[in-house]
């Protein structure tokens, strides 16, 4: 007999439903309907109640059907024994589900052997019994089997937060930012060396003494020019260690996985060495004539200065040196304006990923953000350094914008004596990593200590795993969230198949879930005592002394609501 309600609304007075309990001589026939909101409530006074079956339209009364039972009852009687709380229907049922024996350890040294069913399993009991570290304990058990597990605990949540927020693993490099990462151009300012332009006095000695020795002027080697500079070209260089590199990679590649037969195998390996050869030919010819205008030159210095030396004359300066000067001023400019405009690119997100809502505030997002140093930087995103690396990048601004200034040289010794400091060689140094909490539109946001145990709790229950650990996940969330999303997705775990382990306070996660498996922790007397159960039966037995049984009923409303008259509170203020 079902008194239904009718949209939400009880449709017979509380005489009546008196009445029809005294008239059904068998009461466990009348089951009340009831809500979500207060179904743990009647459980727990020992009413037999059924929450989802209210009216909507008396007109297709006959179509309508009842919400599915949590245990697998295939007929009318064991509907009836199981109203009955019959402990041996109860035991059958469960017993078709799949069970695992866990040894689990509440403190050290101590092992109790706890049945772990792949459905709800709920662990209740006085603070200070070991609840959290039986979890941990199960948790390494299922990891030790190779067996995917997701745990959130609730009160390391704020320490559990700060993981996703970790960028130790994230690659930090200039690709974020789709630039070069500069380090040619950290060598050039590191290897710069100005150039001084020729005094008026040295063309003034050499027309004072030019006529003054005869035998000079017979060596004609003292008046010749000197020949111009020929650099090492560098994309010449780079092919070169390209293909050296590539050949050494492929090498490898075949030696672990040989690809090719024996006669393929030597071909190629006959024409990588030629293309190899021919980049090494290409790279020597060019620095061989760049060394030989070195050598060229300093030998003809080297012959003016012994004949200046020997007449005590000046020989003619083979130019004004003013070109050398613009060039390398020029050249420090290129490299400083270089790495000065790529510390002013914007800001790059490299990757962003779903974390969760928030009722009534929306989605957020993870979202992996590079930039470089400026002064709105975080000391975590450059632990130990972040001052030291705003000085450099204000250094390379000001070099930039001095370049031509005589003070030049101890601008460029401050940043080069940073640079050998921290090991700075490119741009990588002066990267930040942060992975920042956002709503889709991008705007940042900082939940507070509950909203991050909202987030990680549905985080860690849509992660693809075989076990779910969660302790005490009601701390910080408010019972609304709880009955409305918590339990929910709970129950949509176990009915996928999954195990779900949950040691808690809280009555509705306790109650709601209608857990195969009620694990009740006691201390009293100076002893520990486990006892396991579930509220079908409304039996909690001591795993130690199968005489010690205690009511499922009574306990939970002791231990998970404060005590009775909490729970009477609760019961007028469902009802009101």
């Amino acid at each position: 007999f079902v008194p239904h309600s009718f949209k939400k609304e009880s449709c017979l007075e509380e005489a009546d439903i008196n009445e029809l309990k005294e008239l059904v001589v068998e009461k466990h026939r009348v089951i009340l309907e009831t809500t979500y909101r207060s179904l743990g409530v009647y459980t727990n006074f020992g009413y037999s109640v059924i929450a989802g079956s209210d009216v909507r339209d008396w007109s297709v009364y006959e179509q309508a059907q009842l919400p599915d039972l949590r245990l697998p009852v295939k007929t009318f009687s064991q509907l009836l024994l199981l109203a009955q709380k019959n402990a041996q229907l109860v035991d059958t049922l469960l017993s078709k589900k799949r069970k695992t024996i866990i040894s689990a350890s509440p403190y050290k040294g101590v092992s109790i052997a706890l049945p772990i069913y792949q459905d709800i399993n709920i662990l209740f009991g006085q603070k200070g019994t070991g609840k959290t570290k039986i979890l941990k304990s199960i948790e390494q058990y299922y990891k030790s089997q190779s067996v995917s597990c997701s745990s959130y605990y609730g009160s390391e949540r704020d320490e559990s937060y700060k993981e996703f927020e970790d960028t130790s693993a994230i690659p930090v490099s200039a690709d974020a930012f789709d630039i070069d990462d500069c380090s040619k151009e950290f060598l050039n300012l590191k290897n710069w060396k100005d150039t001084v332009p020729c005094l008026f006095r040295e063309y003034s000695d050499h027309c004072e003494t030019e006529g003054l020795n005869k035998a000079k002027k017979r060596l004609l080697i003292t008046q010749t020019t000197l020949l111009s500079k020929l650099s090492v070209d560098t994309t010449v260089a780079n092919d070169y260690k390209n293909v050296s590199s590539s050949v050494k990679a492929i090498k490898d590649f075949l030696n672990r996985q040989p690809a090719l037969g024996t006669a393929d195998l030597d071909l190629f390996l006959t024409l990588l060495q030629k293309v190899e050869e021919s980049a090494y030919k290409a790279y020597l010819e060019n620095w061989r004539s760049s060394e030989a205008v070195k050598l060229t030159n300093n030998l003809i210095r080297g012959i003016r200065k012994q004949a200046d030396r020997c007449t005590n004359t000046k020989s003619r300066p083979n130019g004004t040196g003013f070109e050398d000067f613009v060039s390398s001023r020029i050249a420090l400019y290129q490299a400083a304006n270089k790495i000065a405009s790529s510390l002013s690119v914007p800001e790059s997100t490299s990757n962003t990923e779903f974390f969760g809502s928030i009722e009534g505030k929306g989605n957020l997002y993870l979202r992996t953000k590079h930039r470089f140093i400026c002064s709105e930087s975080y000391p975590r995103e450059f632990p130990n350094k972040k001052t030291r690396l705003q000085e450099a990048a204000k250094l390379i601004s000001e070099i930039r914008k001095c370049f031509l200034n005589k003070e030049i040289g101890e601008k460029l010794l401050s940043f080069n004596e940073i640079c050998t400091d921290y090991s700075i060689h490119d741009l990588t140094p002066f990267i930040g990593v942060r992975i920042e909490t956002t709503f889709e539109d991008g705007t940042p946001y900082s939940p507070s200590s509950g909203e991050k145990g909202i987030l990680l709790l549905q985080h860690h229950l849509g992660l693809p795993s075989d076990i779910y650990i969660l302790d005490e996940p009601e701390i910080g969330m408010g019972n609304s969230f709880i009955k409305s999303s918590v339990i929910p997705e709970i129950m949509k775990l176990a009915e996928s198949g999954k195990t779900v382990i949950i040691a808690t306070h809280n009555a509705n996660i306790a109650v709601l879930t209608l857990p195969y498996m009620s694990i009740f922790r006691e201390h009293s007397d100076g002893n520990y005592r486990t006892y396991t159960g579930n509220p079908f039966s409304d039996r909690l037995v001591n795993i130690d002394e199968a005489n010690d049984e205690k009511s499922w009923t009574s306990e939970s409303m002791h231990t998970l609501e404060g005590g009775k008259e909490a729970f009477y509170g609760r019961k007028s203020i469902y009802e009101s």
